[in-house]
């Protein structure tokens, strides 16, 4: 698998799970909030990067790391301008564009902590498969 075809994965799994959250506890008349998006996140992370690792039968490598883990950011981010933008169409005034701008900068920043965790937490499942079966 190259890194495009990681990142259409990771990006796919990371927008369905993350409807999917919201639209379930929304029916239950609960807000998925953070933790809605932190799980979503993680397991997106956790499943695209353990996906990558078995079909090439490799973790990443030191470089395709960093550019996983940073354009997995950049995804993030990306969907979260786009909720947020869908928030402000709906109440204009709800939110200061400054408070905005540092809560996008600082969940970007906590976010790509939780990202660089999981894809070790999967090169870490993958190694103890592949010791397991023996590869």
């Amino acid at each position: 698998m190259s890194l495009k075809g990681f990142f259409i994965r990771f990006t796919v799994a990371y927008v369905v799970l993350l409807a999917a959250i919201t639209v379930t506890l929304g029916l239950f008349d609960i807000d998925a909030g953070s933790a809605g998006s932190i799980g979503a996140l993680a397991a997106a992370v956790t499943w695209s990067s353990f996906s990558f690792a078995r079909i090439n039968n490799r973790s990443f490598d030191r470089e395709e790391k960093r550019y996983a883990v940073l354009g997995m950011v950049g995804i993030n981010i990306v969907v979260q301008v786009l909720g947020i933008s869908v928030l402000v169409a709906a109440e204009p005034n709800r939110i200061a564009p400054g408070a905005m701008l540092f809560g996008i900068l600082f969940a970007a920043l906590a976010h790509g902590v939780l990202i660089w965790f999981f894809v070790g937490l999967a090169e870490k499942q993958f190694a103890q498969q592949a010791k397991t079966i023996g590869r």
